[in-house]
């Protein structure tokens, strides 16, 4: 069953309470009348535009029914509006709650309607802020009367569009970042349904089916443009891929070092077999070493001046290199010694000895 939202309010400002608000704005019944009249459809169009995601419908639905939504508005409304200060806190709690539910200010929707209706600024302002607190209690009032749920609400706001559409214009809807008139009326309806099937059956209609609507861009062809709704971000599966390849990685290399442990400490031929490669290795490289320089030995008739210059021009090098003296400087030295003076008078004594024993 169909309910207009805009007849609801209706109710609740009769003749007489119009005439009273009027009294208290400074302004001719029909002024009020009109403003009213000019305001409810802009902020309808504003509810549905809320209404057209996931998360914008449950914000509204937590605020309409939060402590300072007054459900029994249509009621209090006389009593509230006899004095000055009623209808400025009235006013200002109503300001308050669209601000918080469009996410910006409504003053350009005022002005708007002061400029079509020729009603002052400030009359509108105070009427928009009205008009406001007593859409959200008669919303309320609805919801909690009827036992709704989050899914009744974009349901109702959406039954509201042929009632509302005629009234709407480029100017309204701008202000409230909705785009052209034309443009949100043919893609909002759509929207709000997806929604509201979501909350309704959300087995049957998932996250991922729906369209996010584009409302606030000014092209048309924006506004219609589907475009995919998730009510979270998925990061995707890099970060984990990376993070599966480096604890693997240290897995892998820790095993790796276990294994070489082992195979060192439990298998001896294993352990010989690197030795020796070990070995191999060092003996193939090649070390270099000084080249001995051999002397030619002399002969018996050569003097003790040819010697000497001989083993003078050979210097130690070698011995003070390697550490070790060669045999051939031995060679020589012994064979200097055969060829002195002293050697040849013994060897010649020790002859005569010899034929005197025979």
């Amino acid at each position: 069953m169909s309910v207009n939202v805009i007849e609801l309010i209706r109710s609740a400002l009769p003749e007489a309470v119009v005439r009273q608000l009027s009294n208290c704005l400074g302004l001719p019944p029909e002024a009020t009348a009109k403003v009213v009249n000019a305001t409810l459809p802009a902020l309808i169009a504003g509810l549905l535009n809320r209404c057209a995601t996931l998360d914008g419908a449950r914000a509204l639905f937590a605020t309409i029914l939060g402590q300072e939504v007054n459900a029994d508005i249509g009621e209090q409304l006389p009593r509230i509006i006899a004095s000055t200060t009623g209808v400025t806190q009235l006013s200002s709690t109503g300001r308050q709650l669209l601000e918080h539910t469009f996410e910006r200010r409504v003053d350009g929707l005022s002005d708007a309607v002061s400029m079509r209706t020729g009603v002052p600024a400030h009359a509108t302002h105070a009427v928009t802020g009205i008009a406001g607190s007593i859409l959200m209690g008669v919303l309320k009032r609805h919801l909690l009367a009827h036992q709704g749920n989050i899914g009744q609400l974009p349901t109702l706001l959406v039954q509201q569009l042929p009632a509302i559409a005629p009234h709407l214009n480029d100017g309204l809807t701008t202000v409230l970042g909705l785009g052209g008139a034309s443009a949100f009326v043919n893609a909002v309806g759509l929207h709000v349904r997806a929604v509201s099937a979501h909350f309704e059956r959300p087995a049957a209609v998932p996250a991922r089916d729906l369209v996010e609507p584009s409302l606030s861009a000014p092209a048309a062809s924006a506004a219609t443009a589907p475009q995919t709704v998730r009510e979270g971000r998925y990061a995707g599966p890099k970060a984990k891929h990376w993070f599966g390849a480096a604890a693997l990685s240290a897995v892998l290399g820790a095993a790796a070092a276990m294994l070489t442990w082992v195979a060192l400490a439990y298998c001896p031929p294993a352990v010989n077999f690197i030795g020796r490669n070990a070995v191999a290795a060092a003996a193939m490289t090649p070390t270099p070493t000084p080249t001995p320089t051999i002397a030619a030995a002399p002969s018996a008739n050569t003097p003790d001046a040819a010697v000497h210059p001989a083993s003078e021009a050979q210097p130690d090098d070698a011995a003070s290199t390697t550490g070790r003296i060669e045999p051939q400087a031995t060679y020589d030295a012994r064979t200097q010694a055969a060829h002195t003076p002293a050697a040849q008078t013994q060897t010649t004594k020790a002859q005569v000895h010899a034929q005197q024993a025979q």
